[in-house]
């Protein structure tokens, strides 16, 4: 019985070491990312301006991107969506930028910014795009992002891409592969966990290496881990497929 006692006593005083452990770790964690991601807030005539500090952002200036940004134009256009049109800002020839612009106005376009914002605004993995900050305005909304040189995987597959860059099996491969670590890291590593609820290839980004970076959060929704498992009312059917599953007879020659 002494012995009995002795392993129960033994594994509580582990139990409790371990959860005070993880928590000082949680905590020293946060201090961390909040030094590193502390913010730069600057209030302009009509709007505010949040940039999230970064190592490539230490030399550009919120006026000098706001003014970069308020001259785009038509040509600088190099994506659109049901949400907004994608513009790209050049500040120089090394800092390069994707500005995401969602006109205000309606319910719908309200909610998509800031699901975006709130899927977007803590998230760093080498698979889903970088959102560096953003900028209110009560016409319209704008979210920040690092640009994906190679743009979307929809191009390469369709041929709208301005590169003859065949894919390959081992790219087709390396890009599914990334694509899919982003989206595991979404529901399994996120807190609250992350469901897109939009995947489709023109959502799936290229980097310069042709590595896959998950993007367009607008549809996304958080969920706490209590709500799993997860119930099919979350995800509706026309949300949830993308066209390539929905109609697979029209678009089998996309998939990988």
């Amino acid at each position: 019985m002494a012995n009995d006692l002795g392993i129960a006593f033994y594994i509580i005083i582990c139990c409790i070491f371990f959860i005070i452990s993880k928590t000082i770790l949680m905590i020293l964690l946060y201090k961390r990312w909040k030094r590193k991601n502390t913010i730069y807030e600057h209030d302009f005539s009509g709007g505010k301006m949040v940039m999230f500090r970064s190592p490539l952002l230490q030399s550009l200036s919120s006026d000098v991107f706001l003014e970069n940004t308020l001259k785009l134009s038509n040509k600088d256009i190099i994506g659109a969506g049901g949400y907004g049109t994608v513009y790209k800002v050049m500040i120089n020839e090394t800092m390069v930028f994707a500005v995401k612009r969602l006109n205000r106005g309606t319910t719908d376009r309200d909610k998509g910014f800031e699901r975006e914002l709130e899927a977007m605004a803590d998230i760093k993995h080498r698979n889903i795009v970088t959102l560096h900050g953003y900028y209110t305005h009560p016409h319209y909304n704008l979210l920040i992002y690092e640009l994906m040189p190679n743009g979307s995987l929809d191009s390469f597959l369709h041929g709208k891409s301005m590169d003859d860059k065949v894919l390959d099996w081992p790219t087709r491969s390396k890009i599914a592969l990334g694509a899919a670590r982003g989206i595991a890291y979404l529901h399994h590593d996120c807190i609250p966990h992350i469901i897109h609820r939009d995947i489709k290839s023109s959502n799936i980004l290229l980097d310069q290496n042709m590595e896959a970076r998950v993007s367009d959060f607008g549809l996304a929704t958080l969920l706490e881990p209590t709500h799993y498992p997860l119930s099919l009312s979350l995800f509706p059917l026309h949300l949830t497929l993308s066209k390539e599953l929905s109609f697979p007879s029209r678009y089998q020659t996309t998939m990988f």
